[in-house]
């Protein structure tokens, strides 16, 4: 399912908050702080924007639905745009070498659970 549905909520989540920064930058104010109230609402915003298309897909390479053979849906040009903005309008914030795919895959080798042993 990361390849389809997650991938496309973290893509929105993140163009969220870009977003936030490049406002607050053009606007002359600090990098925001974002509470844990604040994610969950920009991920509740993030999750509205993902589209039936790009669920229906993922169910099929997922070999959910009996078109397996389709790829899901992919679309992270709003964050490509959003990096660009920041990049053009606060050069020295994002690297050249810095792209939506970096900014969407940066947590995947991040451990988010963990079981103790007794």
């Amino acid at each position: 399912m990361d390849q389809g549905v997650i991938r496309a909520t973290k893509a929105f989540y993140r163009t969220s908050v870009v977003r936030m920064y490049i406002d607050a930058l053009e606007k002359g104010k600090p990098a925001p702080n974002i509470s844990v109230l604040d994610a969950m609402t920009i991920l509740t915003g993030a999750w509205k924007k993902v589209t039936t298309e790009t669920i229906e897909n993922c169910f099929k390479k997922a070999g959910i639905c009996e078109e397996a053979q389709m790829n899901a849906v992919h679309d992270i040009k709003a964050l490509t745009e959003e990096i660009e903005s920041l990049r053009q309008n606060f050069p020295e914030t994002v690297t050249e070498d810095v792209t939506s795919e970096d900014v969407v895959s940066t947590d995947d080798r991040l451990v988010t659970s963990r079981i103790n042993k007794f």
